[in-house]
């Protein structure tokens, strides 16, 4: 599980797995998947990941109807060799529809980051203007990020890494609990 939570919340480890064996890598934000989906076929064999599928696709016929079209139209082609990768915060704002085989053939629900899960998303985030200055203060607040998801723990990294950028000035530990 602790695998799987790196290999999706940082979108260049599977890209570099699925280029290493031959495969084309592309991710896309569900806004793009109509335009998106078409450009696996010639670019087979294919990853395709769509992040964040139940921002337009929850309460939105529409969409939903334009990805479920665009999904099968691909699926439909012969001998496709496409995989396609869906992640949701919220698994309950997915469809039925978009929930069937052949659509999504499995759910992989994947928990909360422990806390050395959270220190790994910390320090990609973070890059090299990080400073773990405070090791006893870095253990709680890897502990605290463990009860949010990773798009949360990205939101609190980039919002330290703007304070500490304005004042100029290195990005520390105290910018993540204020």
């Amino acid at each position: 599980l602790e695998r799987i939570l790196k290999l999706i919340t940082v979108d260049y480890k599977i890209a570099q797995e699925a280029v290493k064996n031959g495969w084309t890598f592309l991710s896309f934000h569900a806004a793009w998947a109509r335009q998106a989906m078409p450009m696996c076929v010639p670019l087979q064999p294919c990853v395709a990941f769509i992040e964040d599928i139940d921002s337009v696709t929850h309460g939105n016929r529409d969409e939903l109807n334009g990805i479920l079209n665009a999904i099968s139209s691909v699926e439909n082609k012969h001998s496709t060799e496409i995989i396609l990768v869906v992640s949701t915060n919220f698994i309950e704002r997915i469809d039925p529809a978009l929930q069937r085989p052949g659509r999504i053939d499995s759910i992989i629900t994947l928990g909360l980051p422990s806390p050395v899960t959270v220190s790994n998303i910390i320090t990609h985030y973070g890059g090299p203007l990080l400073n773990i200055d405070d090791r006893g203060r870095w253990a709680e607040v890897c502990e605290e990020l463990s009860h949010t998801t990773p798009a949360i723990i990205c939101e609190v990294v980039t919002r330290g890494k703007i304070a500490a950028l304005a004042e100029k000035r290195q990005f520390n530990t105290l910018d993540l609990i204020q």
